[in-house]
């Protein structure tokens, strides 16, 4: 067992993962990013600050270090095991937004993607900034006007937009939980993961797929975290 075995043992059995496979697939790159950032810090009395500077460290370096969102996520319950769960929910918070803050509209699946090229060239490649703009139904409808863009379609890619701060979650898990009809982050938390997962496999096979999902794939797998985040825009109502 390694320096951080008591750890990974009890995050498998902690309810956010206890049941993915998630962790077991990334043991050895949860414990390099731990000993990455045990280099920086001593975790066990780390501030805010030393998380914040760290993070935005990994911001610009995650590719070449090997690391990506998901062992980011996991690394964060670190501070839960030891005991600090302020530091966790800091860590989660602020290592989301900067990851949110990447993401492009043009890894959005099922949607139109006219509109998403039409949006790129009036400035909001991002996701962060489409949601800034389109806030309100108001800033849509104008925005809609604006970019000769049907409503309902631009309504659909910020409703993914707003779905997709949730850590982890992909562009095609996305688009599973959209056919399903869960098209909020307050619908899609208050789910069970197991009849989300269950209508999954049953809508694939209505469709002539093979009803099967891998675990990394399950659309049920991520209602715990869109528990703890928080919409960037307001509802049609």
């Amino acid at each position: 067992m390694n320096e951080y075995g008591a750890f990974i043992e009890w995050l498998q059995q902690h309810p956010m993962w206890k049941k993915y496979s998630i962790v077991q697939e990334n043991i050895d790159m949860v414990t390099a990013m731990l000993q990455h950032m045990k280099s920086f810090y001593d975790p066990a009395c780390a501030q805010q600050e030393q998380i914040a500077d760290y993070l935005d460290y990994l911001d610009v370096n995650y590719a070449s270090l090997g690391f990506d969102k998901y062992q980011s996520s996991i690394v964060g319950y670190y501070y839960a095991y030891l005991g600090r769960d302020d530091l966790q929910q800091f860590f989660a918070d602020r290592a989301a937004k900067a990851m949110f803050g990447r993401k492009r509209l043009n890894i959005l699946e099922g949607v139109d993607k006219d509109v998403v090229a039409k949006l790129g060239k009036a400035g909001y490649s991002f996701m962060s900034n489409l949601l800034q703009a389109a806030k309100t139904k108001a800033d849509r409808q104008k925005l809609s006007v604006d970019q000769d863009i049907p409503y309902d379609a631009l309504y659909k890619i910020v409703l993914m937009c707003d779905m997709s701060q949730i850590v982890g979650l992909s562009g095609k898990v996305l688009h599973y939980i959209f056919e399903l009809g869960y098209t909020t982050i307050a619908a899609y938390s208050q789910a069970d993961p197991d009849d989300i997962n269950r209508a999954a496999l049953q809508h694939l096979s209505s469709i002539g797929k093979k009803p099967t999902l891998p675990s990394c794939s399950r659309p049920g797998n991520w209602v715990e975290a869109a528990k703890g985040t928080k919409s960037l825009i307001e509802y049609d109502s």
